[in-house]
């Protein structure tokens, strides 16, 4: 089956700017992800996303793809580096830059310089825990590089590389690993290693921004006597008061428990506990007298409330 065009697997004009490039390949490898889509050829297409933005992300490789598509540059194989300066004769222009090149009279890109390595981007996915408390990822990337100091045939190869992530990491950041790109050509240096994250949920705790949101249950009685609950933070258990006559939806503020700033770890979100009062569904004998005496014990300051609350629409 003939290749889609790279332009179109990352829908981006030919006219599109790396920063675009960049963009659309983000989301995508986001939507592909074999960790993360549901799709059945998800892992098809994120490799084709990910072949698409090898090559336009690359400025050499693209000139090339753009003067003669999937067949590369019909001037040699992949281990002739004659005119790699050249792009296929794309960076002249015109004869007259052809023969100046040959000939003198005008300075052009030298084709045994030294050219930088491509980035890579990379997708990690992290538990939520491993995202509030850092974690430490041993990562195998793809490179191409120089086969050797003195043979300039790109090769690919597998590197491994060990990275901390910083506690607090969130949704959508990048980390930059510097060196771990493609290699550079002719003693270039290489790219660097961008992982962006996404973080799985967690199954009780929730994040808003660097707060940590946490939904905790009471019952009927601990609402209204008050009570001394252990609640679960993203470090450890901390003793919470719930005072007497707490109502559903009230929110404690447990400061310093929610995740640290991975760029400034000095800085700490709270986590905030919304109380949720569970009101009994199935009740025995005994604890159905026990809420009808109450409603005994009530029914005078109800009738109070009940009438004040009619004469709001006298």
């Amino acid at each position: 089956m003939a290749k889609r065009d790279y332009y179109d697997v990352l829908g981006v004009s030919k006219q599109a700017s790396l920063d675009e490039i960049k963009k659309a390949y983000r989301q995508l490898a986001k939507k592909y992800h074999p960790d993360v889509s549901k799709e059945p050829n998800a892992e098809e297409k994120f490799k084709e996303v990910q072949e698409a933005y090898d090559t336009l992300s690359d400025e050499q490789k693209r000139a090339n793809y753009d003067q003669f598509g999937h067949d590369g540059n019909p001037f040699g194989g992949q281990g002739f580096g004659g005119f790699e300066g050249f792009g296929g004769f794309d960076g002249f222009g015109s004869f007259s830059d052809i023969f100046s090149q040959f000939f003198g009279g005008g300075r052009r890109r030298d084709p045994n310089a030294p050219r930088d390595g491509a980035d890579i981007e990379k997708t990690i996915i992290l538990e939520f825990m491993e995202a509030a408390l850092g974690t430490n990822k041993t990562i195998k990337v793809e490179v191409e590089e120089d086969e050797s100091t003195t043979n300039f045939t790109r090769v690919r190869r597998t590197k491994t590389v060990d990275v901390t992530i910083p506690a607090g990491v969130d949704d959508d950041m990048t980390l930059r690993v510097p060196g771990y790109g493609h290699g550079g050509t002719r003693g270039g240096r290489p790219g660097n290693l961008h992982l962006t994250f996404r973080i799985r949920p967690h199954k009780i705790f929730k994040r808003r921004g660097l707060d940590v949101i946490l939904e905790v249950p009471i019952s009927l009685t601990q609402a209204v006597l008050g009570a001394q609950i252990d609640i679960p933070t993203i470090y450890d258990e901390v003793s919470l008061k719930i005072p007497a006559g707490t109502q559903s939806q009230t929110i404690f503020r447990m400061r310093g428990k929610g995740m640290k700033d991975p760029r400034n770890p000095n800085i700490v979100g709270d986590q905030h506990v919304v109380v949720e009062v569970q009101i009994p569904k199935n009740i025995s004998n005994e604890e159905k007298k026990l809420f009808q005496q109450l409603e005994k014990l009530e029914s005078k300051e109800k009738d109070n409330m009940w009438k004040k609350f009619k004469n709001l629409f006298k």
